[in-house]
């Protein structure tokens, strides 16, 4: 199997967390703990043009071992309650490459 790709849609449930420095600086810096995890090959943090409070992370990893690890970490066990306490989110999709460039 090649490298495992995870993408994990979510709506923050209250719009005036948007605006609080304190609740975006979490989210970039789960991001930048991911990328660099071991077996890390990417870590992205996205919005959507339409929807200001629906967002979507999306991460690479070199193996599901390496993922197996990061939902193991300390900073992955940390930033977990702030999900379920502010955002709405999807079950995440964990998929593989059918085609790549």
């Amino acid at each position: 199997m090649g490298a495992i790709h995870v993408v994990v849609l979510f709506t923050v449930k209250n719009h005036e967390l948007l605006s609080h420095e304190n609740f975006i600086n979490k989210l970039t810096q789960f991001v930048r703990r991911t990328r660099s995890a071991p077996g890390n090959l990417l870590s992205v943090l996205l919005k959507t043009i339409e929807d200001p409070t629906e967002f979507c992370f999306s991460q690479v990893w070199e193996n599901q071992e390496a993922l197996d690890a990061h939902l193991e970490s300390d900073y992955f066990r940390d930033f977990a309650p702030l999900i379920g306490k502010h955002m709405y989110s999807l079950a995440p999709r964990i998929m593989t490459e059918i085609t790549s460039i």
